[in-house]
Order: C-alpha cells, then sequence, then structure tokens
C-alpha cells in the first residue's frame, strides 16, 4: 500500500480488503561485519525497483536513520538481481518489502549466509510516529537459513485493490467471492493471509470502496474510517 503515499485525495481506486504484512527487511551479508543500520553509511544500496513501494520505505528508513543520498550510494534492482549482487559482495545491502519467507531471500540464505538488521529503537520510533501504516512486527528466528533470534523491524499492509470505476454492486460480489474461497486462497500463497473479514476491513490505510463497504455491513462490520468519515490523508507511505 505504501506506493500510493502522498497521492492526490483524488484517487482512482479504493481498498477492497486487508491482504497479509509486508516486512522491510534489510539484509546484508553476515561475514560483512554490519550489525545496524547506521553502519550504512558509506555502502552501496540496493532499495529496491524504480518507483516500487520497496524504493519509499528503503528512503524513509534511511532518512529516520539520517543517512542521506551522500552518505550512501543507493541503486535500483530487482529482488533476484539484489540478491545475486549481494553473493558476490557488489552491493553491500538490500531493502526488501514483502512478506516473510521471501523467495528472493530463501534462495540467497542457503548459498550466503545473511543477516538480517533490525528496524526499531528510535529508527523504528520515528518511522510509526511519522507514518500510520507502519507497525512493528517481528521476523522470527528462523525465518531464513541461519537466521538465529528473532528481529523486529516495521510492516505494512499489502491491499486489494479496486477501480472506483467498479459499481458498487459489482465490487460488493467480487468481495464476496473473495471472501467465500479466502481459506483456499490462503493455502495456495506461501504468506499468512488474513482470513477473517474483520480483520480485512480494519486497515485505515486507503479509504473502502463503497461495495466492499457494503459487504461488510452486510457481516455486521464497520469498516475502518467508516465512523469518522476518515479520508485519503490518513495514508502513509510503506
Amino acid at each position: 500500500s505504501g506506493i500510493f503515499a502522498h497521492e492526490s485525495t483524488e484517487r482512482s481506486f479504493s481498498a477492497v480488503a486487508a491482504l497479509y504484512e509486508e516486512a522491510v527487511q534489510v539484509i546484508v551479508r553476515a561475514d560483512s561485519g554490519i550489525t545496524t543500520l547506521e553502519e550504512l553509511q558509506g555502502c552501496t544500496l540496493s532499495v529496491g525497483e524504480e518507483e516500487s513501494g520497496t524504493e519509499q520505505n528503503a528512503g524513509q528508513v534511511l532518512a529516520a536513520c539520517g543517512l542521506n543520498n551522500r552518505l550512501v550510494h543507493t541503486v535500483n534492482l530487482n529482488y533476484t538481481d539484489a540478491a545475486a549482487r549481494l553473493a558476490d559482495g557488489t552491493i553491500d545491502a538490500m531493502f526488501v518489502t514483502a512478506g516473510l519467507h521471501a523467495d528472493a531471500l530463501e534462495q540467497l540464505a542457503k548459498t550466503c549466509a545473511i543477516r538480517l538488521l533490525s528496524v526499531d529503537g528510535g529508527v523504528g520510533a520515528r518511522l510509526l510516529a511519522a507514518y500510520p501504516a507502519y507497525r512493528a512486527c517481528v521476523i522470527p528466528a528462523g525465518t531464513y537459513a541461519g537466521q538465529g533470534e528473532d528481529v523486529w523491524t516495521v510492516s505494512v499492509q499489502a491491499l486489494l485493490l479496486a477501480s472506483n470505476a467498479l459499481s458498487d454492486e459489482a465490487v460488493q460480489r467480487l468481495t464476496a467471492r473473495y471472501f467465500d474461497s479466502v481459506d483456499a486462497v490462503a493455502a495456495a500463497v506461501p504468506v499468512p493471509l488474513v482470513t477473517d473479514p474483520a480483520v480485512a476491513a480494519a486497515q485505515s490505510v486507503i479509504p473502502y470502496h463503497t461495495g466492499a463497504a457494503a459487504y461488510y455491513t452486510a457481516q455486521g462490520i464497520t469498516p475502518a474510517g467508516s465512523e469518522t468519515g476518515a479520508s485519503p490523508e490518513q495514508e502513509a507511505a510503506a
């Protein structure tokens, strides 16, 4: 959802459901000696592809650390290329905003010992205060090969969106069909998918499509923001 931050309030889409948590994951080689975000000063970092949510998250994390473009060198790589370059030492670190057990990181950890850096303490507090879309989360020990301890970071929610050009009736049907099959979808994806409509209706980053809101209301659920008329200005980058 973070790629939609700071856009015009005249947006062309609305939320249907919150899907799952995407953790901001910062990865270095285990033999690099880098153990904190501040030690990335002077390093070359992959911040994800251009105009991606990962790029925006990386920029926010680096700013919260006081690391501007004069203090780090950033490159835009997809996750597969970034993992290959981290393994061969071409870059020093990579940012990934994705669900846990990200395939590129799982494959990397099998061939190159890695370390995940914590996004917590003062940096985490600044991010949580500045961007309401962020929440604290933990990457449990053992998520990736060789990861011996929990790592705290921040996360954003992946959202299912619908065009505002779609009728309320169409989006209400789509939402109903999604939840009718959500258990099967959850069994087929590698991330912990939200299956409870009440949780799916609880995000407040992007307002809900009125068709989706009609589905939730029929289930006895009040979507986030409905009570207060929350606007898109509540959203934050992720």
